[in-house]
């Protein structure tokens, strides 16, 4: 395998790597989806970097035009996933930033009313007389 086949080959696997993080950050929210995006940004890294070497070997020169359109393709497919996935994330944050504002906001409530937090036993009763 010539360099630059090498080189699809491992943007191919990126690319597949970039459509998994897509379906986890479409995923149901009651998912636990953190390891499993951890993992893919891992695998992301470590193809970037043999891409880095491969490329660090290669002359543009050796490639052909096929092969130039088709690492074209699909490194047009992973920025346009990349760009979806980064919308994901930007709607996750607002919506974690709104639960984070909303349970601040119930702890301003408790503890208007006297309350320290969620009350920890049954009923009180008022033994000061």
């Amino acid at each position: 395998m010539n360099l630059w086949d090498e080189k699809l080959t491992l943007l191919r696997e990126m690319l597949a790597v970039s459509r998994r993080q897509t379906e986890l950050l479409k995923s149901d929210e009651d998912t636990d989806t953190a390891e499993p995006l951890l993992f893919a940004i891992e695998q992301r890294e470590s193809l970037t970097a043999a891409v880095d070497a491969l490329d660090a070997r290669m002359s543009p020169a050796d490639a052909g035009p096929a092969v130039k359109a088709d690492i074209r393709a699909v490194l047009t497919e992973i920025m346009e996933n990349d760009e979806k996935n980064r919308l994901l994330l930007e709607e996750a944050l607002l919506k974690t930033g709104g639960d984070i504002t909303r349970l601040r906001g119930a702890r301003k409530q408790i503890n208007a009313y006297g309350g320290e937090g969620p009350i920890e036993s049954g009923m009180r009763f008022d033994t000061s007389q």
